[in-house]
């Protein structure tokens, strides 16, 4: 976690550079463990991840 989410870099909001990486593993992460296979997480458009983990997020996951 602390080598995802540190980074040299500083986006234009001050946030370090590699927090998309933290952000992104973390989402994996979560729906991985409501059954979701990484395979088909990696083929999947970013927009129906961010759906996905809206969802289950949504729901009190």
């Amino acid at each position: 976690m602390k080598y995802l989410y540190m980074g040299t870099q500083v986006d234009s909001h001050g946030m370090p550079g590699n927090v998309g990486y933290y952000v992104g593993t973390t989402m994996v992460r979560d729906l991985m463990a409501e059954g979701i296979d990484l395979h088909e997480l990696t083929a999947m458009p970013g927009r129906e991840v961010i759906r996905l983990w809206k969802g289950i997020k949504g729901s009190g996951g």
